[in-house]
């Protein structure tokens, strides 16, 4: 595949995170947090050939290899899926409800 290829599947991967964001959570509001903190990466390092032609704090001389930047992609989705989703039943299951925790005081 061509470079152009690779970056689409980053792209269309990125829109499928946050949708996957938005359903789980039941809210705009983290997933709107995600796109903006990636688009704010602009701001610090771009490159030639980039898609935004913006001003940026560095300038990346050689890109890599996009399989390599899709493959980090995904091993980050997967890290903040499980640090925003996946420990989200442990984390309920010990923290008591509110009834029980009335009824040991009493």
């Amino acid at each position: 595949m061509q470079r152009g290829a690779w970056i689409a599947l980053f792209y269309f991967g990125f829109g499928a995170l946050t949708a996957l964001i938005t359903l789980k959570d039941n809210r705009l509001e983290l997933a709107l947090g995600v796109h903006a903190a990636n688009n704010l990466s602009f701001l610090f390092v771009t490159t030639k050939d980039s898609v935004l032609a913006v001003p940026a704090m560095w300038t990346a001389k050689d890109i890599g290899d996009p399989r390599l930047e899709v493959l980090m992609f995904l091993l980050q989705s997967l890290i903040f899926y499980y640090i925003f989703f996946g420990r989200r039943k442990k984390i309920i299951q010990a923290v008591p409800e509110k009834n029980e925790s009335l009824e040991k005081l009493s």
